[in-house]
């Protein structure tokens, strides 16, 4: 998803397998494009980068970001709605 989809400041990549992806990342993530790297961010009430780091103001738009999708992110990570549904419902910052 591109920053003018979503408010935020960096591309953001959300994993289509989602839980049932084998191995070590079973936690709810999805990946943000910074500087050539893709950092993976928790999906959860109180996001954390997994690996990495990001600028304060790139994470603080993505937390608030991550916050207001947070429903609709974990139905999809659990394969409760197709990527098309989560396109169509995710809210973008103001």
């Amino acid at each position: 998803m591109q920053p003018r989809d979503t408010g935020t400041l960096l591309p953001i990549w959300i994993d289509e397998v989602g839980k049932e992806r084998k191995g070590k990342h079973n936690t709810p993530r999805l990946r943000v494009h910074y500087e050539g790297k893709y950092i993976p961010v928790s999906i959860e009430a109180d996001p954390k980068i997994l690996a990495g780091s990001l600028p304060d103001k790139y994470f603080s738009a993505l937390s608030a970001w991550i916050s207001l999708n947070l429903d609709i992110l974990m139905k999809h990570w659990n394969r409760e709605i197709t990527t098309m549904e989560l396109f169509r419902s995710v809210k973008k910052l103001d």
